[in-house]
C-alpha cells in the first residue's frame, strides 16, 4: 500500500524509539511526569482508557473521509454534505446528557459497550453503502455512530474518573486526553492511509481535478470502504475492552 516504504518507516521507526525512551525514564523517575504503574494497579483505568484510545481511532477520520466520498466521489455540493454529515454531531449533542445520567444509575461498562457496538454498526454500515446510495442510508449510518459515541463518551469517561482518588483526578483527566488526541492521530493516519492507499501514485490530483476521474472516484471508493471497515474493527475491540474491565476496587462507576 506504499506505506512500507523508508521515508514512511523512519519517522514510525523514530517515534517508537522515542515512546520506549520515554518510558523507561518514567519508570526510573523517583517523581514522574506520569504515573505508568496506574496502568499495571488499576484494571479499570486502564481498560477504559484503552477502549477511549480505540473509540477515537475508529472515529475521528469518520469526517475527513465521508466529506471527500460526498464531494469528490459522490459529486454532492459542499452544502449538502455539510446537512448530510449533520446526524452524527446532532445526535451525539442531543444523547449525551442522557448517556451520562443512565451511566450514574445503572453503571458504564454495559452503556459504554453498547456505544462501542453501535459505533461498529454505523461504521459497517457506511463501509457498505455503494458510490451514489440514497441520502437516508447515509444520514441512517452517520446518526447510528452519533448515538454510539453518545453512549460510550460520558460513561466511559465518567468511570476513568471515578477509578482514582482525588489526589489522581489531574493525571486521571491527563491520560484522557492523551488518548483522546492520539486516537485522533492514529485515526487520520491509519484510516486516511487505508483510503488514499487505493488511489495508487498521483490519484489525489485526478480525484481533485475539474470535472473528477471515474477511475479515481471508484478506487477512493474502494479504500473509504476499507477505512470504514477498519475502524468498525477497532470499535468491536474496543467494545471488548469496555465489556472484560471489571470493577476496581473503591471506584465508582464501574
Amino acid at each position: 500500500m506504499g506505506l512500507a516504504r523508508p521515508p514512511h518507516l523512519g519517522p514510525v521507526g523514530l517515534a517508537l524509539l522515542a515512546m520506549a525512551a520515554f518510558i523507561r525514564r518514567e519508570q526510573g523517575a523517583p517523581t514522574p511526569l506520569v504515573d505508568l504503574g496506574l496502568l499495571r494497579r488499576n484494571r479499570l483505568f486502564a481498560a477504559a482508557n484503552l477502549a477511549a484510545l480505540l473509540n477515537y481511532m475508529a472515529l475521528y477520520a469518520i469526517a475527513i473521509l465521508t466529506a471527500v466520498e460526498l464531494q469528490l466521489v459522490q459529486g454532492r455540493s459542499a452544502r449538502s454534505a455539510g446537512w448530510i454529515m449533520l446526524g452524527q454531531p446532532l445526535m451525539q449533542a442531543v444523547l449525551s446528557p442522557v448517556a451520562g445520567r443512565l451511566s450514574d444509575r445503572f453503571g458504564s461498562r454495559l452503556l459504554s459497550t453498547l456505544g462501542m457496538l453501535l459505533t461498529a454498526l454505523g461504521m459497517g454500515l457506511l463501509a457498505l453503502l455503494g458510490r451514489r446510495p440514497e441520502v437516508f442510508p447515509i444520514v441512517a449510518a452517520l446518526a447510528v455512530v452519533g448515538v454510539g459515541l453518545a453512549a460510550f463518551s460520558a460513561p466511559n469517561t465518567s468511570a476513568i474518573m471515578g477509578s482514582v482518588g482525588r489526589d489522581q483526578l489531574g493525571m486521571a483527566s491527563a491520560f484522557v486526553s492523551t488518548m483522546r488526541v492520539t486516537g485522533q492521530a492514529l485515526s487520520v493516519a491509519i484510516l486516511g492511509g487505508i483510503a488514499a492507499s487505493h488511489l495508487g501514485p498521483g490519484g489525489w490530483r485526478l480525484l481533485l481535478r475539474a470535472g473528477g476521474s471515474p477511475e479515481a472516484a471508484a478506487a477512493f471508493a474502494s479504500g473509504y470502504a476499507a477505512a470504514m471497515a477498519t475502524g468498525a474493527g477497532l470499535a468491536l475491540l474496543g467494545a471488548w475492552a469496555s465489556l472484560v474491565r471489571g470493577p476496581h476496587a473503591g471506584t465508582r462507576g464501574a
